[in-house]
């Protein structure tokens, strides 16, 4: 038998290539009583196999009938894309056909739909059909086998290098009816084309098979996909679900590929959170981090223990990590001065200090700054200060006699002139005096301050506002400082031989405890803690801005 060439055809998404065979072959192909000497492929009326991808059936369909063998290239069902094996399974199949184009003419007789026996069609047992040509009984058994295994070989490198890869309609219809949302888009893909949001949720059902199989991402999958999507649905069009990169597109573009990659991203993004939060979770209760067992340890002998000291102290610095979970919270102030009595003692301000540094690293060195900035500030009040107070104010901020204690205490009261207070409530506008009075409070002992402050917690809550730390100078006026100055919160009672450390320690247990400052003398308060110490404020006001901009010049100094 001579083979000059192969005839390749595609038929219900499979191709096929034929040898052509010489006229004088004893191959024939019967049709009624004409003889067709040409080996080609006879296709008339019928479509004579139906094939699909993914059970590979076939029947015969009338009388006609083909003989075939599979050809290593497999297409898709509507013969429009084609999968290439690699070269290496070409090459094993192309010896296939060269093998079968030499093998002894073998026959099997098949019977078609309508009883009729046709001795010329050869084939494996299976769906696949061989080869057909004129019978003869004396055609040995052994010689069928043999090209029966030659065609098996050949069909299973093809299908075995496909079947995983192949995203076939019957694969995009089982995952459609697997959800009431797949279904849904069935139904509405038979009379039209889809809308932009059933193809939304069409390609986000695709994307989701593809992340699943955890295979990367190929321009041959998209392909596959948008086919598989084409040939389902009749209405719908290619280029809503994949388009190819070009010139001016760098990636390839349409709703299949734009939805893999959201959701690719979005799974990034949700792995990365679950990773911080088990970075931070175990950084926090794991019992193995040493510094955590040291800080738990140090909070213990803190609620056992209030001296010596010096111990308290360190073991305070050690435990801030337990402790800061009550720190910056006005509604956390009942527990964390229970569960740390500490607080409360004569020196307690020396753990508001530890705690204000741990918790505002990046804060300035108030204490050594204001002294510096009197004369500035001075001379901004004698230009803007329109009060009566101011006068007298600014000759104690000048006078090169004066002591720093009256001087910043004179400084606190001048800065109510250009920071006016605001309005504290409807049927409240305080006055710059009432800010005044609010801003340093003169007794006349330690004693007194004590009552004081429940006096002005009282007038607090008539106004419904909330209390905060006090600043006290024991002595009748500015002209009569007894040397101490007293901080108060609650039952908390600070006293110090120093004006600037008394506001150094009430800006700090503000900002600590996360209180706010009094709504009466709110700007001076805002102004020293922002500008002074650095800390961030969440209200602007114009006043503040104007200062702040007057004295600029002198950060640089």
């Amino acid at each position: 038998m001579k083979t000059n060439s192969f005839h390749f055809l595609k038929v219900s998404g499979i191709e096929y290539s034929l040898p052509l065979l010489e006229p004088e072959s004893s191959f024939r192909h019967v049709t009624g009583s004409k003889v067709v000497q040409s080996c080609s492929l006879i296709e008339t009326n019928t479509s004579l196999i139906r094939r699909t991808n993914d059970d590979l059936l076939s029947e015969v369909v009338n009388k006609n009938i083909s003989y075939c063998q599979l050809s290593p290239t497999v297409v898709s069902t509507n013969s429009e894309y084609t999968h290439n094996v690699k070269t290496t399974e070409q090459t094993k199949a192309q010896n296939y056909l060269t093998e079968y184009s030499h093998a002894s003419e073998t026959i099997s007789t098949v019977t078609d739909s309508e009883g009729n026996s046709h001795d010329d069609l050869l084939s494996d047992g299976t769906d696949r059909v061989i080869a057909t040509g004129r019978s003869s009984d004396e055609i040995k058994r052994k010689q069928r086998q043999s090209v029966s295994s030659l065609c098996k070989q050949s069909s299973s490198v093809t299908q075995s290098s496909h079947a995983s890869n192949i995203f076939s309609t019957k694969i995009l219809e089982k995952l459609l009816n697997s959800s009431e949302e797949g279904k849904d888009i069935l139904k509405c893909a038979i009379k039209t084309e889809l809308s932009e949001a059933k193809q939304l949720e069409l390609s986000s059902i695709i994307a989701k098979h593809h992340i699943n199989s955890k295979n990367k991402l190929l321009t041959e999958d998209l392909r596959t996909y948008a086919l598989a999507v084409t040939s389902l649905f009749k209405f719908e069009r290619s280029e809503n679900y994949f388009i190819p990169r070009d010139g001016d597109r760098k990636n390839h573009g349409g709703k299949i590929a734009n939805k893999i990659g959201n959701l690719k991203q979005r799974k990034r993004k949700r792995e990365t959170k679950e990773n911080e939060y088990q970075v931070t979770k175990r950084t926090l209760i794991d019992p193995q981090n040493k510094q955590n067992e040291d800080a738990e340890d140090a909070a213990e002998w803190l609620k056992l223990n209030s001296e010596p000291w010096t111990v308290v102290l360190d073991q305070w610095k050690i435990s801030y990590a337990v402790r800061k979970r009550d720190l910056l919270s006005r509604k956390r102030i009942p527990h964390l001065f229970k569960t740390y009595p500490q607080y409360k003692l004569q020196h307690g301000f020396q753990l508001i200090d530890i705690d204000f540094q741990k918790s505002f690293p990046e804060s300035k060195n108030g204490l050594m700054q204001l002294p510096y900035l009197i004369p500035r500030i001075a001379a901004y009040i004698s230009k803007k200060a329109c009060d009566p107070s101011a006068v007298y104010l600014l000759e104690r901020l000048t006078d090169d006699d004066a002591n720093n204690d009256k001087k910043i205490c004179a400084l606190l009261l001048a800065l109510n002139t250009v920071l006016s207070p605001i309005s504290v409530a409807s049927r409240f506008e305080p006055t710059i005096l009432v800010g005044q009075e609010d801003t340093l409070i003169f007794v006349g002992s330690k004693e007194q301050a004590q009552l004081k402050i429940q006096e002005i917690y009282q007038s607090y809550a008539e106004l419904n506002i909330p209390i905060v730390p006090k600043l006290f100078a024991v002595g009748e006026s500015l002209d009569n400082l007894q040397g101490t100055f007293i901080v108060g919160y609650d039952d908390l009672c600070y006293e110090f031989p120093s004006i600037l450390r008394a506001v150094d320690v009430l800006i700090k247990l503000t900002a600590v405890l996360g209180l706010p400052f009094s709504k009466i003398s709110k700007l001076v308060w805002h102004f020293l803690s922002s500008y002074i110490y650095g800390l961030k404020q969440r209200e602007t006001y114009a006043s503040i801005i104007k200062l702040k901009t007057y004295l600029e010049p002198n950060i640089n100094e």
